[in-house]
């Protein structure tokens, strides 16, 4: 199970450090817990709205089984983060990236076509 950097589960991620709906800053090296990052190319369009209902219904097995958290990244602001968190009730953070450095850094490709950063 490789991602697009072909780490393996269990590897470290690269550090990052963005903002999430609720205005604060998550560092994923201050995160001492196994951590599922998702991308997704935009706030409060379907297919990402689906992708994030589907982490949300599954977030409390994630935490008690697997003893790890989710954050979602995509390329919108805190301020859509926080519209979408509170529309679909998400209870986990998602992450403002506004200038695509740490898709880049995952090695997530632009999706639709090169318009949308993509999953």
């Amino acid at each position: 199970q490789n991602t697009a950097l072909n780490l393996k589960v269990g590897e470290t991620a690269p550090d990052f450090a963005l903002q999430d709906q609720n205005g604060k800053t998550f560092k994923r090296s201050a995160n001492k817990k196994p951590l599922v990052v998702y991308f997704y190319p935009a706030d409060s369009t379907p297919g990402c709205t689906v992708q994030a209902k589907a982490f949300q219904a599954e977030i409390q097995s994630i935490r008690k089984e697997f003893k790890a958290d989710v954050v979602g990244i995509s390329g919108q602001g805190a301020e859509s983060k926080q519209k979408f968190a509170s529309e679909l009730g998400l209870d986990f953070s998602i992450l403002a990236d506004e200038n695509d450095a740490v898709r880049k850094e995952f090695g997530v490709p632009k999706a639709a076509f090169g318009f949308l950063p993509g999953r």
